[in-house]
């Protein structure tokens, strides 16, 4: 019994890390976010002159960057049809293993479509920022 618990216990330990990771890191960018905010608020209370590119900065923080969801797109899509390739050719995994390489797949097309929709919006601005 004690044999099944730790079995299964590497695995559900994996995936809480890698959860972890993903939370501590939107944590800290978000924190790094705020102090960026913070600071280019008090240089303005105090009449400091920003330099131009600064709002640029913060603007491709704080919105969609069009180049990025492409990337993005682009980069889960290929990797989700190569895992997909090499679990169907997987004679243990078969057709139904690579079934879970549809995950990154839509990832990727959802990101694409995002890409698209965006660029279409601000009237192909989503390549030029």
């Amino acid at each position: 019994m004690l044999s099944g618990f730790m079995e299964s216990l590497l695995p559900l330990t994996a995936v809480l890390m890698g959860i972890g990771a993903g939370v501590i890191a939107m944590y800290f960018r978000s924190r790094k976010h705020k102090e960026e905010q913070e600071t280019i608020r008090l240089a303005l209370e105090k009449g400091i002159e920003l330099p131009e590119n600064i709002f640029q900065r913060v603007e491709r923080h704080s919105s969609g960057n069009g180049k990025d969801s492409l990337r993005r797109g682009l980069f889960w899509t290929f990797t989700g049809v190569a895992v997909f390739i090499a679990l169907w050719l997987n004679e243990e995994a078969g057709i139904r293993g690579a079934a879970w390489a549809l995950i990154p797949i839509g990832i990727g097309l959802g990101s694409l479509i995002y890409h698209k929709l965006t660029k279409a919006n601000n009237g192909n601005q989503g390549l030029s920022r």
